[in-house]
């Protein structure tokens, strides 16, 4: 039985190159099979099928901080896969030769995916329709503070069923105030999509991440547009970096405290930064306070967070839903996925581990151009993998039992 090495290797949208490699011994017919095979040793260990995806690093001389992220949807990653005689480290030698190779796609849009770019009045963003001719469930997709048009998750919700609108909001075309997140927006953003002939007409969905998360949340707790259904990833429930505006009143705000910053090799540690001593903090003096009423809420909220989250307080704003929702008679409405060891960016499955990256807006907040994130390699693998199932799920049943129901009935 021969020891053999499988090594992979992608060159993402911008020119990072992102490595794994995995050690196997091969069966008596000279055969391995990674669903069933375990690895033993290399970038991970043990049986999993992704395992050459989700354990992928960057190769040695990439800058620090870079992430796989796909900004163009259109096009799928070529992933080169390598055989090699031993259990060996590709990495460390450009010379080695092959026993064999090839080469597989991983793709972000499936076969008849439409992407509509959009600019209805302030709206800017990118819409992705499902194959047949629907209508189907409508979902808006919300990333944090990254800004820009940022499409990988929308194509994939397109992918599995829902219509998607990605929706920009900061740094982009025509960029919200930075004084100040003006919901008012957003609003406009969910009327446009629920009245799109290709979305039923119940209600949206909203996935969410970190800031995305706090807008949709406030959103669904001052019922400002017809949400159904809330995932929020990694949560926030506090005005910290900037205040929100709602019909020409701005809220309050709780600063950071840049002091309780952390230094670390992957980079500057936030999560202290963000007081969740609520008790601590001044009463509202205007209508709408800093901390999100989420008692407001009446749709449906999944919440994904992780032990490892360096950048917020994730657990704290997980808590505070669950309580606040059980005290008023509303924890039904509350699914809550915690994972030990995963990080702040809890993706889609597969993707791999993005624990430090370079953020243009921290250099000038504390001085450290490199945010860190958190996470442990494996662990944040399974919660991305656990997690984006139980999301598809949890959005087919919240966005289309309306329609189920009526069938019903007839």
């Amino acid at each position: 039985m021969q020891k053999i090495t499988l090594g992979a290797r992608v060159v993402g949208d911008r020119g990072q190159i992102f490595e794994s490699h995995a050690h196997f011994i091969a069966d008596k017919h000279g055969q391995v099979d990674v669903c069933r095979d375990p690895s033993v040793g290399g970038s991970y260990n043990g049986v999993s099928a992704m395992g050459l995806l989700w354990s992928m690093k960057p190769a040695p001389g990439q800058r620090k901080g870079i992430r796989l992220m796909k900004f163009d949807v259109t096009k799928p990653y070529n992933i080169a896969l390598n055989c090699f005689d031993g259990h060996i480290n590709p990495q460390e030698s450009s010379s080695l030769v092959s026993l064999s190779s090839k080469t597989f796609e991983k793709g972000y849009m499936a076969d008849g995916v439409k992407r509509i770019p959009v600019r209805e009045g302030r709206i800017h963003g990118t819409l992705f329709i499902p194959p047949d001719d629907g209508p189907f469930p409508g979902v808006i997709d919300l990333l944090g503070t990254i800004g820009g048009l940022v499409e990988f998750k929308a194509s994939l919700l397109a992918s599995h069923g829902f219509a998607t609108l990605a929706l920009a909001y900061i740094d982009y075309d025509q960029p919200l105030s930075p004084s100040s997140i003006n919901l008012d927006y957003f609003q406009e953003a969910a009327n446009w999509l629920v009245s799109h002939p290709k979305v039923l007409p119940h209600g949206i969905g909203m996935h969410t991440i970190c800031y995305g998360s706090w807008i949709a949340l406030l959103m669904a707790s001052y019922q400002i547009a017809a949400i159904k259904a809330i995932v929020a990833i990694s949560p926030l429930v506090i005005a910290y970096h900037h205040p929100f505006q709602l019909k020409g009143r701005v809220s309050d705000m709780i600063p950071l405290n840049n002091s309780e910053v952390l230094s670390s090799e992957k980079g500057s540690i936030w999560r202290f930064a963000l007081s969740t001593d609520i008790d601590g903090m001044n009463p509202t003096v205007s209508k709408y306070s800093a901390i999100t009423p989420v008692e407001n809420i009446n749709c449906p909220v999944m919440l994904v967070s992780g032990t490892d989250d360096l950048n917020i307080p994730a657990e704290f704003a997980e808590k505070f839903i669950v309580d606040r929702l059980k005290e008023n008679g509303k924890e039904h409405l509350c699914t809550n996925l915690h994972y030990p060891q995963a990080g702040h960016l809890i993706e889609p499955p597969y993707s791999p581990l993005c624990d430090s990256s370079y953020n243009k807006s921290s250099k000038d907040l504390c001085g450290d151009s490199y945010i860190a994130w958190g996470g442990e390699t494996g662990a944040h693998a399974r919660a991305q993998e656990d997690s984006w199932s139980k999301i598809l799920q949890f959005l087919r049943k919240h966005l289309q039992q309306d329609t189920e129901s009526e069938d019903e009935e007839y």
